[in-house]
C-alpha cells in the first residue's frame, strides 16, 4: 500500500487527480476486510498504519476520511450483521476498536495537519525566494527576468513595443562619484521614466543602466511622442546632495508589428536597436525595422564565425602596392585582409572590422594579420627595398602589450623591423594619445617605422605631428579625388606635401585612379602613390612576381 501511494505521488498526475486517485484507494483497503470477515476480521487492525501512511503521503484530508468513513463502517456491519466472524469477541471489544480507529483516525488529522501547515511554509519561501528573484532589490522594481517572463505571457496581444533605454557613459558617475550616488540617481531616472509613461506600461531594470519597457501599440498611438518626451525628461539635470548631473540616453524599439511577436526575438530586436542608436551618436531612440533587424542578425552571425579556426582557413591577405610617382617602381605595400566566410561569401572589412573591436576578436585577429604579412613577404622584402605596411586599431595600439607582440613577432618571423610600416589614423593618435606614446616611441626605437593615416580628416592633425614619432603621412583619397579639377584641393595638398619634406617625413597619396591625379601629385613633389591607376591589390604570388621579376 505504501509503495502504491509513493507512486501515485511521485507521478506526473496533477496533484487534484492524486488526491482523488489516493482517496479511492483509502476507500477500498478498509471494504478488503470483508474478504477475512469469517476469520475475526483480523486486518482491520491495519486501518491505522493505513491512516498514518494517507497522513504522510498527501495533504489533503479527503483520502483520511474515506478510510475512516469506511473503516468505521466495516466495523459495524462485522459486529452487526456477521457476529459469528467475531470469535465470541464482547461489545466492549467492538467498541475499544472503533474508538482505536477513531483515536487513530485523530492522530492522523493531526499528522496531515502539520504536514499541510509545513507546505505552507515551504509553499510561502519559495514564493517569496521566486519573487525576489523577479525584482531589483537596489531600484525596488521587476528586473529582467520578470520582464522576460511577462512578455512571454503578452506575446499574444496582436501589436505591441518593447523599448531598451540605456543611460550614456553612465559608467562614468560611478567611477568618479562612487556607486551610491550612482544608484540614487537609477533611481530618480526610474521615477522619470514611470512619471512619463502611462501607468499601463511595464517598466522593468535591465543590465546595469538599461531599463525596459513594455507598451502597448494601442497605447503609442494614443499618447505619441512618449520617446521624445522620456528622453527628454532624464536629460533634464538630476540633483543629489552636492552633485549635478545631465545625463543623455539611447533608446532600442521594437514594434512587433515589425519584428514579430516571438518574445525572445522581439528583446534582441531592441537590442539591435540599441546599438545602432550608440553607434549614431547616442542620446535618441532607434525603432528597429525589418532591414535594420536583417542586417544586425548578420552582423550577429557574423560575430558567431568568427572563432580561431575560421581565422586559419577562411581569412587571407592581399597586398595593395606602393609606386614611385616617377618610375612606378613598387617601393611598398599596403597588407589588406580579407575574408571569405563558407556560407555566406566575402564579407567586407567596412563590416567585420568594427565587429571584431567590439568583441575583441581584433587583437588575435591583427596578431595574424601581422604575422601573416611578414611571413608572406620575407623573401622579397628582407633586403629593405619593399615595406610592408599594416593598419593597426584602437585597440590594438592601446594593449599594454601591443609593442611587444610586434616585435615577438618579427623576431618569430625573421622580418627587419625597419622594413615594417604600422599605419594608425589620426584621430586614434588624437584619443589616446598617452598610451599611443608610450607604445610607438618603443617601437621606433627599435626600428619599425610609424605611417599616419588619413592626414588631415581629424581635429588635432598639426598637434599629433609634433606629439609623435612619425616616419610618413599619408593624403587620404578625398583629398586627391579629381584634385587636378579643384583649386582647394589642390592647396591642401600642396601644403603637406610642403609640410612634410620641411619636417624631413615621407608623404604618400592614396587613392590615385587616373593620369591627370598622378601628374599633378608628381609636379607637387609627392613622390610616392598608392591607388588603382598602378595596382589592384595582389595575392603573394603575383606580387613577388611584380617586384622580383
Amino acid at each position: 500500500m505504501a509503495l502504491i501511494v509513493l507512486w501515485v505521488t511521485k507521478s506526473s498526475l496533477s496533484p487534484k487527480v492524486q488526491t482523488y486517485v489516493i482517496s479511492l484507494l483509502a476507500l477500498i483497503v478498509p471494504l478488503l476486510n470483508f474478504r477475512y470477515a469469517m476469520v475475526g476480521g483480523q486486518t482491520i487492525w491495519a486501518l491505522i498504519f493505513v491512516f498514518i501512511i494517507f497522513s504522510l503521503f498527501s495533504l489533503s484530508r479527503l483520502p483520511l476520511i474515506s478510510a475512516g468513513v469506511t473503516g468505521l463502517f466495516t466495523l459495524a456491519v462485522l459486529w452487526w450483521y456477521l457476529p459469528e466472524a467475531t470469535l465470541y469477541l464482547q461489545v466492549s471489544d467492538h467498541i475499544a476498536r472503533m474508538s482505536l480507529i477513531i483515536i487513530s483516525l485523530l492522530i492522523a488529522f493531526w499528522i496531515n495537519t502539520l504536514s499541510i501547515g509545513k507546505e505552507r511554509i515551504m509553499l510561502a519561501y519559495t514564493e517569496e525566494i521566486e519573487n525576489a528573484s523577479l525584482t531589483d532589490s537596489t531600484l525596488h522594481m521587476p528586473n529582467r527576468r520578470a520582464f522576460e517572463r511577462r512578455l512571454e505571457e503578452w506575446k499574444e496581444e496582436h501589436h505591441f513595443q518593447v523599448w531598451i533605454i540605456n543611460i550614456d557613459r553612465f559608467h562614468v558617475i560611478n567611477e568618479i562619484a562612487g556607486y551610491q550616488i550612482g544608484d540614487n540617481v537609477l533611481y530618480q531616472i526610474k521615477q522619470r521614466i514611470n512619471d512619463v509613461l502611462p501607468k499601463e506600461a511595464y517598466v522593468a531594470r535591465g543590465h546595469q543602466d538599461d531599463f525596459l519597457v513594455y507598451l502597448s501599440e494601442k497605447l503609442y498611438q494614443k499618447y505619441g511622442g512618449l520617446e521624445e518626451s522620456l528622453l527628454q525628461s532624464i536629460y533634464e539635470p538630476i540633483q543629489y546632495k552636492n552633485h549635478q548631473f545631465r545625463l543623455k540616453a539611447s533608446m532600442g524599439m521594437a514594434p512587433s508589428d515589425q519584428v514579430g511577436t516571438d518574445a525572445a526575438y522581439v528583446m534582441k530586436s531592441a537590442e539591435y536597436a540599441l546599438r545602432e542608436a550608440k553607434h549614431q551618436g547616442g542620446g535618441q531612440a532607434v525603432v528597429c525595422t525589418k532591414e535594420l533587424s536583417e542586417e544586425s542578425q548578420y552582423r550577429m552571425l557574423i560575430t558567431n564565425r568568427m572563432t580561431p579556426e575560421a581565422l586559419q582557413k577562411e581569412f587571407s591577405l592581399l597586398f595593395q602596392p606602393q609606386c614611385e610617382t616617377g618610375s612606378g617602381r613598387i617601393t611598398g605595400v599596403e597588407a589588406l585582409i580579407r575574408w571569405e566566410e563558407p556560407e555566406n561569401g566575402f564579407v567586407s572589412p567596412e563590416t567585420f572590422i568594427p565587429i571584431a573591436e567590439q568583441n575583441g576578436f581584433i587583437h588575435p585577429l591583427g596578431d595574424w594579420v601581422l604575422r601573416e604579412a611578414c611571413k608572406q613577404t620575407v623573401e622579397w622584402a628582407a633586403d629593405g627595398k619593399v615595406k610592408v605596411a599594416v593598419n593597426i586599431s584602437p585597440q590594438q595600439l592601446t594593449n599594454a602589450g601591443f609593442a611587444e607582440s610586434v616585435l615577438a613577432i618579427l623576431k618569430e618571423t625573421n622580418f627587419p623591423p625597419d622594413s615594417l610600416e604600422l599605419e594608425i589614423t589620426e584621430h586614434v593618435l588624437a584619443l589616446h594619445m598617452e598610451e599611443a606614446r608610450t607604445q610607438l616611441q618603443m617601437l621606433r626605437l627599435n626600428g619599425v617605422r610609424i605611417a599616419i593615416d588619413d592626414f588631415g580628416t581629424g581635429y588635432s592633425s598639426l598637434y599629433v605631428l609634433q606629439s609623435f614619432p612619425l616616419d610618413k603621412i599619408k593624403i587620404p583619397r578625398e583629398f586627391i579625388q579629381n584634385v587636378h579639377m579643384n583649386s582647394r584641393k589642390q592647396h591642401i595638398v600642396q601644403f603637406i606635401i610642403r609640410m612634410a619634406n620641411d619636417l624631413k617625413m615621407d608623404v604618400l597619396a592614396e587613392g590615385i585612379e587616373v593620369e591627370e591625379e598622378l601628374h599633378f601629385l608628381k609636379e607637387a613633389g609627392c613622390r610616392q602613390a598608392q591607388g588603382y591607376y598602378h595596382y589592384h591589390p595582389l595575392d603573394k604570388n603575383h606580387l613577388k612576381q611584380e617586384v622580383t621579376g
